[in-house]
């Protein structure tokens, strides 16, 4: 009964809307974390095409520490090589971890921070993925607030993208790489996957993978919002970093939006040199964080 009696006042507390000139605490936090992400998303582009092995991959790991040191935390690096179709690439997954009040369980966010490989333009991926990997950053100090009762590992993998063409050997590096390091799966609660997620036309998909269970929280979040409307009602299957983690048994969140530009999949700015800052919205970023604290309050 306590149980139920809390969740359904953080779902209150979400759902709180302007009224008018007046807004909730928690919309203008909202608010302030997806400013955040567009500030940290605006210096991840400064250091270029992020593609994995290279001289500007490495700035970017080195901004991504640094936020995490000033917030209190100790970032761990997993350094590994990756086999690819243009031969052997090194990569790095960074990690670390948010304390719960409990040391038993936890719960993992994770986006790329890679950008890929195109040799006939630059392309700086503002959506896919610095965005994401954005706003995991802005959101540690309210996590840390939470004070959960679990606690919760951000980890930003390398090597998503494919370097030649997409398939099971080409994609996922990092992901994969941090599947194969887990010491034992059923200690993760649950994992949020975010992807693609500051189109101003937010549109989430319903993911073939997603655990229906992470999906109804996703859902009563949403309906506290009153955006319902921005989780389709079609199951799409998308490949992605939630596929290593679900196929480990993990419950998974996919948080994707796959019509980066007009309604049709995959939109017409996904990978092309128009994936940019000025494509992205402070209030997406706000929604998809709102989200996120919402499934997190719920589990």
């Amino acid at each position: 009964m306590r149980k139920a009696v809390k969740r359904s006042f953080v779902l209150f507390v979400i759902g709180f809307c302007c009224l008018g000139s007046r807004c909730s605490s928690v919309d203008r936090e909202a608010n302030e974390i997806g400013q955040n992400a567009i500030a940290f998303t605006q210096t991840i582009l400064s250091f270029g095409p992020r593609v994995s092995g290279t001289e500007n991959i490495s700035h970017v790991r080195g901004f991504l520490k640094e936020i995490v040191s000033s917030h209190g935390f100790t970032p761990s690096e997993d350094a590994f090589t990756a086999t690819t179709p243009l031969g052997d690439i090194d990569m790095v997954n960074i990690s670390f971890t948010i304390p719960g009040k409990s040391s038993g369980q936890k719960v993992v966010l994770m986006a790329h921070y890679d950008s890929k490989k195109f040799d006939s333009f630059e392309f700086l991926g503002a959506n896919d993925a610095a965005s994401s990997v954005a706003l995991l950053l802005a959101l540690v100090p309210t996590i840390k607030k939470m004070s959960l009762n679990y606690d919760v590992e951000i980890v930003f993998v390398d090597g998503e993208e494919a370097f030649v063409n997409w398939s099971s050997t080409d994609s996922l590096y990092g992901s994969r790489r941090y599947a194969t390091q887990m010491s034992d799966p059923t200690k993760i609660q649950a994992a949020i996957i975010v992807d693609m997620i500051g189109d101003k036309d937010l549109s989430f998909i319903r993911s073939q993978r997603s655990s229906q269970k992470l999906v109804s929280k996703m859902e009563a979040t949403l309906e506290k919002l009153q955006k319902s409307s921005m989780l389709e009602t079609q199951i799409r299957s998308v490949e992605d970093d939630h596929i290593p983690l679900a196929d480990l048994g993990i419950p998974v969140l996919h948080l994707m939006d796959f019509t980066y530009g007009g309604p049709s999949t995959p939109g017409f700015y996904w990978h092309t040199v128009e994936d940019t800052l000025d494509k992205l919205s402070v209030a997406s970023l706000a929604t998809t964080s709102q989200v996120i604290l919402g499934v997190l309050s719920l589990l």
